[in-house]
């Protein structure tokens, strides 16, 4: 449709946000009972306590997903409101572009439903009933703070269910995708991170609401509230202030997803810097900068990706050896074997690395330990040469036999050499 194309282009997919906030949040105000919306209206022309906004806020929850939470009619209401979540979120992440430069394999809106009601029915509902517990506190809470707490203290709760759900379904093999980092997750290249945004609407919801019930009341008290017809109209105002709210903030996190000159963005160099391993070997496909990909290649090396570590210590070490050298150590510190047997040749050449025969030694029996035979033979080696300790010919037989039965024909014939 020619408007939804206008709306996107002029507004972007914050303009969708906005209005499916704006959607969902009219429709619950309006299953609200006339002395409800009533009460909406008293509490923001400054009728009511500071407290009432949370009892107003329980009735709209309720009108939602039913009085009754431990029923049957509010499980299969949350999980409606799950399998249109993710379906939105997902539609949203296709808007953008985010499945074509994150997914290397296209998944279609059924398979994302799918991963989703594997995921999220349980979560959600037992992340709604969380939530409608910590809000039926918070009338006893007459103090900014100890709401905000409570608040903190739903976020907290719901990011632990989802977490938790994710990684047992992880574990029983439904879903085609193991070894996804929660930082992975969080930035949207995992099959996860729709269901895992989905989780949060509840709580998104209810923060969103709240301060727009806060904004709307402040303007009443400005006096400003008789020109909008707060009274007669409060729910309409609601929604309007809510879906507002939502529409600056995903405008205004847009800018922390904004890409630079090298393809990424603000948000997503910090993540890889403070998560390091996996998302940041994730990253790497989106941009072709050399400097940003050394970076990204480090951290993710540094976060635990041996075969990262390894790939780009083989490309650099005859241009660049301190880097390489660099890529070898967090292999080793990794546990990666070959990673010490080449950090402790270049220890031996002193290239890239000042020369200490002693560490190279080190790093060859730290090799040999975790039985990799080229690191048992280096060992035998040095230990029959003299490099970096005092000659130790039977040591060096020891090593050079453990390295012949790993395979390692060069320690077959240096141990042979040895016997005669």
């Amino acid at each position: 449709m020619e408007w939804l194309n206008w709306l996107q282009g002029t507004l972007g997919w914050q303009a969708y946000l906005a209005a499916a906030f704006f959607l969902m949040t009219s429709a619950a105000l309006n299953l609200l009972s006339r002395e409800r919306k009533d009460d909406i209206a008293l509490w923001l022309m400054g009728g009511h306590s500071e407290e009432s906004w949370s009892k107003t806020f329980l009735s709209l929850f309720d009108a939602h997903f039913g009085e009754n939470h431990l029923s049957g009619k509010c499980l299969f209401r949350s999980c409606i409101a799950s399998v249109l979540a993710v379906s939105g979120i997902w539609g949203l992440m296709a808007m953008t572009g985010t499945l074509e430069t994150r997914f290397a394999n296209a998944m279609s809106m059924t398979e994302a439903i799918a991963i989703g009601v594997a995921v999220n029915l349980v979560a959600d509902y037992l992340s709604l009933l969380e939530t409608r517990f910590l809000l039926s506190r918070m009338p006893r809470l007459r103090s900014a703070p100890a709401q905000c707490l409570v608040l903190a203290a739903d976020a907290v709760l719901t990011a632990a269910i989802i977490l938790i759900t994710i990684e047992i379904v992880k574990h029983t093999g439904l879903v085609p995708e193991k070894n996804a980092s929660w930082a992975a997750i969080g930035l949207a290249f995992s099959v996860y991170s729709a269901p895992f945004y989905s989780t949060f609407l509840t709580s998104v919801w209810t923060w969103v609401y709240i301060l727009s019930t806060w904004v709307l009341r402040l303007f009443t008290r400005l006096n400003l509230g008789v020109h909008l017809d707060v009274v007669n109209r409060p729910t309409l105002f609601l929604s309007l202030t809510l879906s507002g709210f939502v529409l600056l903030g995903s405008w205004g996190g847009s800018f922390a997803l904004e890409r630079g000159d090298d393809g990424l963005s603000p948000l997503e160099r910090s993540v890889c810097s403070v998560a390091k391993g996996d998302v940041c070997e994730r990253l790497l496909a989106l941009t072709d900068n050399p400097t940003a990909k050394l970076t990204l290649a480090m951290n993710a090396c540094e976060g635990g990706v041996n075969t990262r570590c390894m790939s780009e210590a083989l490309a650099l070490y005859e241009t660049d050896g301190a880097t390489a050298a660099r890529f070898w150590r967090f292999a080793c510190e990794n546990g990666n074997a070959p990673g010490c047997t080449n950090l402790g040749i270049r220890y031996e050449r002193g290239d890239g690395v000042d020369l200490d025969l002693p560490r190279a030694l080190a790093l060859y029996e730290q090799a040999c330990s975790m039985n990799e035979a080229t690191g048992c033979y280096y060992t035998g080696w040095s230990l029959r040469d003299g490099i970096g300790e005092v000659r130790d010919s039977q040591r060096a037989l020891d090593f050079f036999r453990k390295a012949c039965e790993m395979g390692e024909d060069r320690a077959c014939g240096a141990a042979e050499a040895l016997e005669r």
